[in-house]
């Protein structure tokens, strides 16, 4: 039998780093499914492990109202950047930074770009010695 669920889930476009937590109004068979529908949905983080921040059924009425909700909602309309920019005053209570894990070694670009960075000048340094090796030798 098919229930009706109210799913929050983390949604992205909104800088890195940080996630819209929006809410979804769906039917399904159980939880799990409901939270399946959802992380297929649009804006929602799909990469994300931890991307269904909850699941909670709900009566029909509620889903009605829900489902209106959604359709108000200015983040869920918005088609560009620019838009979402004149709205993001009205969505700031809804945008939390992403829990940082020590651990994580994920998305670490800037040591990333600084070792390369190191390599390439410990690289030209060789290059240079060597050079002027060779023209010691001529």
């Amino acid at each position: 039998m098919k229930k009706f669920y109210k799913v929050v889930a983390k949604c992205g476009h909104v800088g890195r780093h940080y996630y819209y937590e929006g809410v979804f109004y769906t039917i399904a068979e159980n939880g799990s499914d409901a939270a399946r529908i959802v992380r297929r949905a649009g804006r929602v983080k799909h990469d994300h492990k931890d991307a269904i921040l909850s699941v909670e059924v709900i009566t029909e009425d509620e889903f009605r109202a829900g489902e209106r909700e959604v359709r108000r909602n200015p983040y869920f309309n918005c088609q560009n950047k620019q838009e979402q920019d004149l709205i993001l005053a009205e969505i700031a209570s809804k945008i939390k930074p992403e829990p940082y894990d020590d651990d994580d070694d994920g998305d670490n670009r800037e040591e990333e770009r600084a070792q390369i960075l190191r390599y390439k000048r410990e690289r030209m340094e060789i290059e240079i010695m060597s050079y002027e090796k060779l023209r010691k030798i001529y």
